[in-house]
Formats: structure tokens, sequence, C-alpha cells
């Protein structure tokens, strides 16, 4: 079963998938490993098991959030990882930008 281990930090069985929904002010940019995914803002999208490099591996998802520019107001960003059945197993929110406009959020993922 999915879980969380720490604080973006997460572990698959290699037959499990995770859904990921990444919503806020703008379409974040996404890479999973060494490959871009093509994600919007507020859709669900998933890491399937052939995405997977099989038992002992680790993975990482790299996200980068763009904030408003000008200092428009924004409530930020929220991510929030959900099991193969749909179930939350969390919720992260970056509500700031990390440097001028921009944000980068790595989130690990352990196939056991």
């Amino acid at each position: 079963m999915a879980r969380k281990l720490a604080s973006l930090f997460y572990e698959v069985t290699p037959t499990e998938r995770l859904m990921v929904t990444i919503t806020g002010p703008d379409d974040p940019f996404v890479a999973f490993d060494d490959m871009t995914l093509d994600v919007s803002e507020g859709v669900a999208f998933a890491l399937t098991p052939q995405m997977f490099s099989g038992v002992g591996a680790h993975h990482v998802l790299n996200v980068i959030l763009l904030f408003p520019a000008d200092d428009e107001e924004t409530k930020g960003f929220r991510i929030k990882i959900a099991g193969p059945d749909g179930k939350t197993i969390d919720i992260f929110k970056k509500t700031t930008p990390d440097i001028e406009n921009t944000a980068k959020v790595q989130i690990m993922i352990r196939v056991r």
C-alpha cells in the first residue's frame, strides 16, 4: 500500500501508482527523474508502475512552481498525493516563492 514515510517522501510497491494533483495560480513544470511530464494546474496525473524501476529503486519528482509577478496576491500552490485507490496520502502547501517568483519542490519516491 502506498504510504508517506516523511515530508515529501513516499513509498509504493512495484504494482502501485501514485496520483498527483497540483493546484495554484499557474501550470507547474514537472520532471520525473529525467523525463519531463506534461502537467496542467488542477488536473491529476499518474506515476505508474511502468515509470518505476522496480524494487529498491528511488525516484525524484521535481516540481517548479511559478508564482504571479508584480506582488499579485495568491494563496500559493497545493500538491496532493493520492494512492491507487484515490485516497489522499498527503497534502503539501507552498505559499511563497523561494527565489524571485519561483519555488522548487522535490518529492522522493521509494519502490519497496
